[in-house]
């Protein structure tokens, strides 16, 4: 009994020296004030006793901690549950913060982390709901656990060149977060990372990273692009399951396995480069993917997981290069329509029609062409060649275009405009707006892409000359089958517009086309149709070059007198038109003369909104 009796005495002795280096004050305006040397870990059971902060009872009242210089260190659980803690000043002279620090202090709005601490610890702020801004210096390496899981009120964050690992649900659930930079020093982004971000919108990866975890960015919803450099060697399970937006994604050739779901139910992407290194696809791994429309499988994959490519209701071919037909799991290919073309090896079609999941296919067909064939198109080489190209395997190339005029391209192959940077200054894609003058001069309205966009096979797009000549590549495995006709034109709503009076009546009686051609066209009347050629000009032609965009004019000669031109405005510094985003609208808005203006700070008087007359 009274070696019990001393154990207890004991362990109450030292649980009260160790705060020995700190004292504290707690002012009645809520500001709390430490200093000192070394402050302990709390939240600690001694003997089921619990030691928790001395302000503890009082943590509530807390609006402002101040830590004044020679403190060392913030313990464990040292301002946990501070609900009303809204700043903290934190002296150089702390060289660690514990895990927990701040775990829910909802009401902290911003933090300076001191230049000497190395780790952000696990949880330090999780559930600070309130947090903004954070300043991490270059001195820190690691991003613990946790860290910042539920700081939806995040919206940016900068990592310093020193970190290199980035941990499990570090910025879970951070919902605000648009952007963050990745530095080149990161090697590992750890599990769930950043599941949840639903407003990251793009991100890079860095060609440090070897390793991106199991559901790094599950379910980003807003996330539309990622770039994944050929340093990652493992990309995990559910890596970007549930990105909704994700229209395209490159696997680099490090990569050996497609883990379990790892683009599952990625509903917008279009386009999937799997390289000759991969052997193994996953199970789920791009399920209910519905806006893919074909599939290369590289020569090098044995092993289909189960529902690989369930629910893929958009499929119009597939294309396997493997000799030998990889193994596939239950359900590989579910509710895909069999009758679409499989595309194999000519010596192997028998094969693939005994094979388990691919009998059930019913148009098992030879490639006509085995991957590395070529093309090279011209304004002279027209002639889509029937097979299927891999990626950057197909070239368009337009010379004598002059510098500062524009030009218009409608390509049978997406393209990367990253890539044209050199070539371009500006590029647009037309709207189905237009607006006849009283001159009966067609203005035909377009909005500017940004730089990294990805132009889509078939879309017509005008672009500002930097260069003379340019050369395009297929940014994505491309088929040509059979015929190959030209894009689909899209209808232009015409409006009247004076340019004074702000009314806009739509002129259903003519009848405006926009489109593209991917090789020549003749026998159109020249009062119906006009060409926008490279070196800038408008006229009326019998034919247009292959590869641009046209547009065609056809009425029911109502009108008193026919439009008799068609144009772009162009002026960057007055009628560039640009996409505009307001609080109130995503729609463009212009002003009487066909002026992009800010939607979220228009002035007294006549708009075009969504072609309609707006007055404020």
């Amino acid at each position: 009994m009274k070696k019990s009796l001393l154990l207890i005495f004991l362990s109450i002795f030292s649980f009260a020296t160790i705060h020995a280096d700190i004292t504290w004050s707690l002012s009645t305006d809520g500001i709390l004030t430490i200093s000192g040397t070394d402050m302990p870990d709390y939240n600690n059971t001694y003997y089921g006793y619990t030691q928790y902060t001395p302000w503890y009872s009082q943590r509530e009242k807390i609006k402002k901690v101040i830590i004044e210089d020679g403190v060392k260190n913030i313990g464990k659980y040292a301002f946990e549950g501070c609900s009303g803690l809204r700043s903290i000043t934190i002296p150089n002279s702390v060289t660690n913060i514990e895990q927990y620090a701040f775990y829910n202090c909802y009401s902290l709005t911003s933090i300076t982390i001191p230049n000497l601490v190395t780790l952000i610890n696990d949880k330090t702020f999780y559930g600070c709901f309130g947090l903004a801004s954070i300043t991490i210096p270059n001195s820190v390496k690691y991003i613990g656990d946790y860290a910042f899981n539920g700081c939806y009120n995040l919206t940016s964050i900068s990592l310093p060149k020193s970190v290199w690992y980035i941990g499990e649900s570090a910025f879970s659930s951070c919902s605000g977060l648009t952007s963050i930079t990745i530095p080149n020093s990161v090697t590992t982004i750890g599990k769930k990372a950043f599941s949840s971000c639903s407003g990251l919108s793009s991100i890079t990866i860095p060609n440090s990273v070897k390793s991106i975890g199991a559901w790094a960015f599950d379910a980003c919803s807003n996330l539309t692009s990622v770039t994944i450099p050929n340093s990652v060697t493992s990309i995990g399970a559910g890596a970007f399951n549930a990105c909704s937006n994700l229209t395209s994604v490159t696997i680099p050739n490090s990569v050996t396995r497609i883990e379990n779901y790892a683009f599952f139910d990625c509903k917008s992407l279009y386009s999937v480069t799997i390289p000759e290194s991969v052997t193994t696809i996953g199970e789920g791994a791009f399920a209910f993917c519905s806006k893919l429309t074909s599939i290369i499988i590289p020569q090098s994959v044995t092993n289909i997981g189960p529902k690989a490519f369930q629910y893929i209701n958009n499929m119009t071919s597939l294309t396997c290069e493997a000799i030998v037909p990889p193994t596939c799991n239950t359900e590989c290919f579910a509710n895909i329509n069999k009758s679409i073309p499989v595309y194999v090896p000519a010596s192997s079609v028998n094969a693939y029609k005994t094979a388990s999941q691919w009998k059930d296919f019913t148009n098992i067909q030879p490639l006509s062409v085995y991957p590395n064939l070529t093309l090279a198109l011209t304004d002279a080489n027209t002639d889509l060649t029937e097979g299927y190209y891999k990626t950057e395997k197909v070239t368009y190339t337009r010379n004598n275009m002059t510098v500062g005029g524009y030009a218009t391209f409608c390509l049978p192959f997406d393209i990367d405009l990253s890539n044209t940077t050199d070539n371009f200054s500006n590029v647009y894609v037309p709207l189905n707006i237009s607006l006849c003058k009283p001159s009966g001069a067609l203005l035909l309205l377009l909005d500017e892409v940004n730089s990294y966009s990805t132009i889509k096979a078939g879309q017509p797009f005008v672009a500002k000359c930097k260069t003379t000549n340019v050369t395009f590549k297929n940014s994505s495995d491309v088929s040509f089958e059979g015929t190959v006709s030209n894009p689909t034109s899209t209808n232009v709503k015409v409006y009247n517009f004076d340019g004074v009076s702000g009314a806009l009546t739509q002129k259903t009686d003519v009848n405006v086309k926009i489109g593209g051609t991917f090789s020549k066209f003749t026998g159109l009347d020249d009062d119906y149709y006009r060409a926008f050629f490279s070196n800038g000009s408008f006229g009326p032609t019998t034919s247009v070059n292959p590869f641009r965009m046209y547009v065609y004019k056809n009425d029911n000669n109502s009108l008193g007198s026919k439009i008799t031109s068609i144009s772009f405005d162009f002026n960057d510094e007055t009628t560039g038109i640009k996409e505009l985003r307001t609080t109130n609208s995503e729609l463009p808005v212009y002003d009487l003369n066909g002026r992009a203006v800010k939607g979220n700070n228009l002035k007294s008087g006549i708009y075009i909104i969504n072609g309609k007359k707006y007055i404020k």
